[in-house]
């Protein structure tokens, strides 16, 4: 069973998971989430971009292919994933996605975004992420399809990605 939480219900209920999945940002993080007993516990830092503008700071193909292989060995070995983030709307839906496709196999895209929105109903998973997983897991943009073509588009999402790009241009022009 994969849960997807937010950072301050991820630190207070961590323990209840048999292994986490954390995404930190790469520059700064306001609290951290550390698991210091032997359960599994993979820690990525990527900022919540939906594209790669170079700086470093964006996921990456190597990100994806850890949470893919860290996917694999918990669904096999464990009962439950915690998968967290900051906010638990963009870039950990989009890690659980990818998890849950590969789990679910090719052909299977669209139940594999139905099922995320079963586990995170305000999604709106992180689109660098979804191209990643796409390439990684050899879908030919099937996945990143899945959600694009029937939930992009909703006014929520539409609301926040607008603000996460007025976010990004402020603080690229030094203005947060």
């Amino acid at each position: 069973m994969i849960s997807v939480l937010p950072m301050r219900t991820a630190l207070e209920r961590h323990h209840e998971f048999d292994a986490v999945l954390t995404i930190e940002n790469v520059d700064g993080n306001l609290q951290a989430l550390r698991v210091d007993d032997e359960r599994p516990h993979l820690v990525l830092a990527f900022n919540d971009l939906d594209f790669d503008d170079r700086s470093g700071l964006a996921a990456t193909r190597e990100h994806v292919r850890d949470a893919v292989d860290f996917g694999r060995r918990v669904l096999r070995e464990y009962r439950t994933l915690l998968i967290h983030c900051h906010a638990g709307r963009c870039r950990s839906p989009a890690i659980a996605l990818t998890i849950i496709a590969d789990h679910f196999g090719p052909g299977r895209e669209e139940e594999a975004v139905d099922q995320m929105l079963e586990i995170v109903p305000r999604a709106a998973p992180n689109l660098l992420v979804l191209k990643l997983a796409d390439l990684v897991l050899e879908r030919g943009g099937k996945l990143e399809a899945a959600w694009l073509d029937r939930y992009e588009h909703g006014d929520e999402v539409v609301r926040l990605r607008r603000l996460k790009k007025e976010i990004y241009e402020r603080k690229r022009r030094g203005e947060a």
